[in-house]
């Protein structure tokens, strides 16, 4: 191992939907120095994220250096299938050895803390706090076990993320909550880098998303359009609170020059973020085109009428009372209700208003329940936002009908469905990229993704409800939820290493290339099935001539897709955290 490489300290910043979008505006303005210094001495560029751009598929990928077939996480959830069913995604089924675990065998000791899908924690040669899905109220979400009760005993709690989707007049209050997270866990990073002793760091920041989906529609439209003083106040919550982070930042590069000099420190995203304009519905575009089918019943016959005259699931949420409206999208606050009758306290008559209205409106709506099988040849079901479509296939699909000689043809009239597909208020294509899942996926989990996935215009300009409820009556809406904004593929990337140039662009990187990056950096060779690619681009033509990447045997060896091992009452907790986020339904 070369000396130069022997010593070495790399400190990982992950700032959750991270986009230049927002930063660069911001630096422009003399609101950002840290960053702009760390632009200014170091490389930086975006940074390209996984398909879909969502964080447990990003940081997986990111972790392993593969992609989503081969590394298994595609999406928030997963079929087990022994069970059929949909459980939240974890480490236990996450496949290939991680980064982590790459520095633990190779020697190098290792922290990390809150990186998603890190639950339940690894045993690496160091320590790790887990990160988002995991159950509520878990004991078990460091390694080693007792680190939990040490940080705890500072008062840091950081098993707790912010699970709220507040409302209008609740946001001050949710945001000083971030505040009080984001500090929380910076406090515990300085506490651990002095302790104990590592050659890889990472912390990941969530807070930074949260706010984003909350509030950059505002900043967005602040920042173009001086819309209004609402606009204005959560604009300027957006930056101070990014100005809190370029404080953040300051503090662990401080650290870093003082006790040891000479580290590189990255800052990264999982993914950008970007406001969005409109909701579509790819259900109703299957049912257009006849590769959907409904059942043909009395009672489905009159759920589509409903849907026909405007009673659907979004025009009914806009039209409600903004406290109803909260307690209908808040299943927690349902279970407590449920809870307190069976002791015996008072839940209060909104609550049971929202729970009984959820109730009927499940049993008025189209959904999953009143598709025809037995004459549907694609659905689409997703939870990130995007598109994704699967053929009915006969032999793979429980009622399936389309017999694998068809698939393909199945799937280009998908395709030309998709191409087709335009924007009533300016006739413009919503989709922009299609791919068959063989083009970007490949490994042992490809016949688990969706067969067909699409990226739409602006990539997150428009967001995509994709089932088991049938939202609304049309395929392109308004976007109902204005305030709230989305993921967009390009993250971001910053390097500062004595062995990159200053001021230089990173071009074409991919959230993949980094953990081969980091292992080239420590003098480590990669695996040779990692498909991830250092980043040569970024180093000095003098170092380079001295240290060309080197690989080494497979390692694809990992966790199965039946590994899990929870409580019923652990998958349901890990279930509703994913909603209270927004991130299923």
């Amino acid at each position: 191992m070369p000396l130069e490489t022997i010593n070495r300290k790399i400190f990982i910043l992950g700032v959750d939907g991270g986009t230049f979008e927002l930063i660069q505006p911001m630096i422009d303005r003399g609101l950002l120095p840290t960053f702009a210094r760390l632009m200014k001495e170091g490389a930086s560029g975006p940074m390209r994220s996984s398909i879909p751009y969502v964080s447990p598929v990003a940081w997986a990928t990111f972790m392993t250096g593969r992609n989503p077939g081969s590394h298994h996480i595609q999406d928030f959830t997963y079929v087990r299938k022994v069970t059929n069913t949909r459980l939240p995604v974890n480490a236990t089924v996450l496949h290939g050895k991680t980064l982590w675990r790459l520095l633990s065998d190779a020697g190098k000791k290792v922290g990390v803390i809150n990186v998603p899908v890190t639950f339940p924690p690894e045993k690496i040669n160091g320590f790790m706090v887990s990160g988002f899905p995991m159950p509520t109220d878990t004991r078990n979400y460091t390694y080693p076990p007792e680190l939990a009760t040490e940080l705890e005993s500072h008062g840091w709690n950081l098993s707790d993320i912010a699970l709220q989707s507040p409302s209008l007049d609740e946001r001050d209050a949710f945001i000083d909550s971030l505040y009080r997270r984001q500090e929380e866990r910076t406090q515990a990073t300085l506490y651990l880098m002095e302790k104990y002793e590592w050659d890889v760091f990472m912390v990941h920041m969530f807070e930074t998303d949260r706010l984003q989906h909350l509030v950059m529609n505002q900043w967005t439209r602040w920042t173009t359009q001086h819309a209004n003083e609402t606009d204005q106040h959560f604009a300027e919550a957006l930056e101070k609170f990014f100005q809190a982070m370029d404080e953040v930042l300051k503090r662990i590069w401080r650290w870093l020059d003082e006790i040891a000099p000479g580290s590189t420190l990255i800052v990264m995203s999982d993914h950008g973020f970007g406001p969005v304009d409109k909701a579509v519905h790819p259900y109703n575009l299957l049912r257009e085109a006849g590769l959907l089918r409904l059942k043909p019943t009395p009672g489905v016959g009159f759920k589509r009428a409903l849907a026909r005259v405007g009673f659907t699931p979004l025009n009914a949420f806009n039209w409600m009372p903004q406290g109803l409206r909260r307690q209908l999208t808040n299943d927690s606050d349902v279970a407590i209700v449920d809870s307190e009758a069976k002791s015996g306290k008072a839940g209060g008559l909104l609550p049971s208003i929202a729970k009984a209205a959820r109730r009927s409106a499940n049993n008025a709506i189209l959904s999953f329940k009143d598709v025809d099988w037995e004459r549907t040849r694609a659905y689409c079901l997703g939870n990130s936002g995007m598109i994704h479509i699967s053929v009915n296939l006969k032999g793979r699909e429980l009622h399936g009908i389309v017999p694998p000689e068809d698939y393909e043809k199945t799937r280009e009239e998908i395709i030309k469905v998709l191409q087709a597909w335009r924007d009533p208020e300016d006739g413009q294509r919503i989709i922009t990229d299609i791919y068959r899942r063989e083009e970007i996926y490949s490994g042992p989990y490809l016949e688990e993704a969706a067969d067909i996935l699409a990226v739409m215009r602006g990539e997150s300009n428009y967001y995509a409800f994709s089932g088991p409820l049938f939202l609304s009556n049309r395929s392109v809406d308004p976007y109902y939820f204005r305030d709230q904004a989305d993921h967009r593929r390009n993250g971001i990337l910053l390097i500062k290493d004595d062995r990159v140039p200053a001021n230089q662009h990173i071009d074409q990187a991919q959230i993949m290339d980094l953990a081969p990056t980091v292992l080239y950096m420590l003098g480590l060779a990669v695996p040779a099935d990692m498909e991830g690619h250092v980043l040569i681009d970024c180093f000095k033509a003098d170092w380079l001539s001295r240290h060309q990447p080197c690989l080494m045997a497979a390692v694809s060896n990992g966790q199965s897709d039946e590994a899990a091992e929870f409580t019923a009452e652990e998958e349901a907790s890990m279930l509703q955290q994913l909603r209270d986020l927004g991130y299923v339904e």
